[in-house]
């Protein structure tokens, strides 16, 4: 357990994990808004109706995509529902 030991975080490899993207910090900062804003619980985040709906539109960062989205593109989002056979429908 050396790596718990105060060195930082580490990789499988024992060595330091590189710094994460833009692109992945926005990421990370939208599954935390789903799971916070819309208190979705984060084990139920990646088969929530509502992240389905966002990836099936591509909208898959924070600042990227979903700031800039209207109340009435929100509205439009469907997603493919896992229970009803994958049928579309709206959120």
């Amino acid at each position: 357990m050396a790596a718990a030991a105060g060195r930082g975080p580490a990789t499988a490899g024992g060595g330091p994990r590189p710094p994460l993207t833009e692109s992945q910090l926005d990421t990370l900062r939208m599954v935390t808004a789903l799971v916070n804003k819309l208190e979705i619980p984060r084990a139920d985040v990646t088969t929530h109706p509502m992240t389905l709906a966002l990836q099936k539109a591509a909208i898959l960062r924070w600042n990227g995509d979903f700031v800039c989205l209207t109340a009435d593109a929100i509205n439009k989002l469907t997603c493919n529902d896992p229970g009803a056979g994958g049928a579309e429908t709206n959120l």
